[in-house]
């Protein structure tokens, strides 16, 4: 979500953002800006949004991005949730 706002306050130029965090055993991020979009095509490495789907595919999650020109950024994240101590029992 960090980085996610961070591009949109870098480059964006929005007016608004909404995000939605639901769900139980699957969790559900939704991040939606109204700002000027970008070209799917034009997409390259160096966005941070790579970084994201990293940390997203890292997670065992899935990574959902929409744009076009003047049109905003849509970004979905769902990942399984984790229990804590499920974790850490299986460290050992």
């Amino acid at each position: 979500m960090q980085e996610a706002l961070t591009n949109i306050s870098k480059y964006a130029r929005a007016e608004n953002v909404s995000i939605t965090l639901s769900g139980n055993e699957i969790i559900s991020l939704l991040i939606v800006d109204d700002g000027i979009g970008f070209s799917m095509n034009a997409m390259t490495r160096n966005m941070g949004l790579n970084g994201i789907r990293d940390r997203v595919t890292f997670l065992q999650g899935e990574f959902e991005l929409a744009s076009k020109p003047g049109r905003g950024v849509s970004i979905h994240i769902e990942f399984p949730r984790v229990s804590y101590f499920r974790r850490r029992s299986s460290d050992y």
